[in-house]
C-alpha cells in the first residue's frame, strides 16, 4: 500500500512539474490573437511584432522589395510589395530576424479577421469595430501592439492598414 502512495506521489509531482512548463506555452499560444488584431494569409497569421518568417514564406516571392538601414534599430527595415498586400519588416541587428511592422491591404482578396478589406461598407466597418469615421474618414482602432487605420470614401474602405504601436 505505502509503495502504491508512493507511486501515485510521484507520478502526480512529475505531472504538476510537467504542467507548470507547458502551461505558459499553451495560454501563451491562445491569448495570441488578445495581445492585438491579426492578420491572416494563406492560413498564416501574424500579429504586429512577431516574426515574419512564416508569412514571408506563405507570399511566396514579392513583386518589389526595398531594404535600407532603419533608423529606429541597430537592423534594417525590409518592404516587401505582393499582387495582395505590402509587409514592412524590421530586424533588431543586422542578421536578426524579421519582425512584422506593418501590412497595407491593396486589393479586396485580403480581409481582416472581423471580414473588412477594401471595398467594404461603411456599415460594415461600424458593425465589425464599433467606430464610425472621423471627420477625415478614418476609424482608428487600437487593440494589444496593433493599430489599425480604416480609411472611408464615398461610404467605402479605400485602404487598411495595420501597424506596430
Amino acid at each position: 500500500m505505502k509503495k502504491e502512495m508512493r507511486r501515485i506521489l510521484k507520478s502526480a509531482v512529475v505531472f504538476l512539474l510537467v504542467m507548470s512548463m507547458v502551461a505558459p506555452l499553451i495560454f501563451t499560444t491562445k491569448s495570441e490573437a488578445a495581445k492585438g488584431y491579426y492578420f491572416k494569409y494563406s492560413d498564416v497569421s501574424v500579429t504586429m511584432g512577431s516574426k515574419a518568417k512564416k508569412l514571408i514564406k506563405a507570399a511566396g516571392k514579392p513583386i518589389a522589395m526595398k531594404k535600407k538601414k532603419s533608423c529606429a534599430f541597430k537592423g534594417y527595415d525590409r518592404t516587401r510589395q505582393y499582387t495582395d498586400f505590402i509587409l514592412y519588416t524590421y530586424t533588431n541587428s543586422k542578421k536578426g530576424a524579421e519582425y512584422v511592422n506593418g501590412i497595407t491591404f491593396r486589393t479586396s482578396a485580403v480581409k481582416t479577421k472581423e471580414g473588412i478589406g477594401i471595398g467594404s461598407s461603411k456599415q460594415d466597418v461600424v458593425n465589425a469595430y464599433g467606430k464610425s469615421p472621423n471627420e477625415f474618414g478614418m476609424v482608428m482602432c487600437t487593440k494589444g501592439k496593433t493599430k489599425l487605420q480604416i480609411k472611408i470614401d464615398n461610404n467605402k474602405v479605400s485602404a487598411l492598414r495595420f501597424l506596430l504601436k
